[in-house]
């Protein structure tokens, strides 16, 4: 598994994460809204079923969300169960990645609000490298690339 450091002292990032939870569920209906109109295959509901996409967007958020702080060992339970449903039914990789990539633009957006809102009352460090390591675990389950 992956080390990732905890949010550096000094920081709004404990205080973000704490204003983005209660508009979990929002955030949620958000993004599945994003996917299912931007990427095509993923209009497909017999293919990803609502529930199916509900369920594994929540996952990823609580992901994105909960390692915007937390330090130790990445747990990449949810991007790997992601990328193992969607290999399992041939959702191409590159759609999933850019289905995630959708809920990981959505939630660096809100980040952002927060963080502008946080930084009238005091200063705002937000570094993204900290939300980027995100992908290998969705991947991992597509084997090598062909050629």
């Amino acid at each position: 598994m992956a080390k990732f450091t905890p949010a550096p002292q000094g920081t709004a990032l404990p205080r973000i994460v704490e204003a983005l939870l209660p508009r979990k569920s929002e955030l949620v209906v958000r993004s599945l809204r994003r996917i299912r109109t931007e990427i095509a295959l993923y209009r497909d509901t017999d293919l990803i079923t609502d529930d199916d996409l509900h369920r594994s967007v929540t996952s990823n958020i609580d992901y994105i969300i909960g390692n915007i702080v937390d330090g130790g060992t990445l747990d990449l339970r949810a991007p790997e169960q992601t990328g193992r449903a969607r290999a399992s039914t041939s959702v191409p990789l590159a759609d999933v990645l850019a289905a995630y990539r959708l809920t990981f633009s959505l939630i660096w957006t809100e980040v952002a609000s927060v963080a502008t809102q946080f930084r009238r009352t005091e200063p705002v460090r937000v570094d993204p490298g900290r939300l980027t390591p995100l992908t290998p675990g969705v991947a991992s389950d597509y084997g090598p690339p062909r050629g």
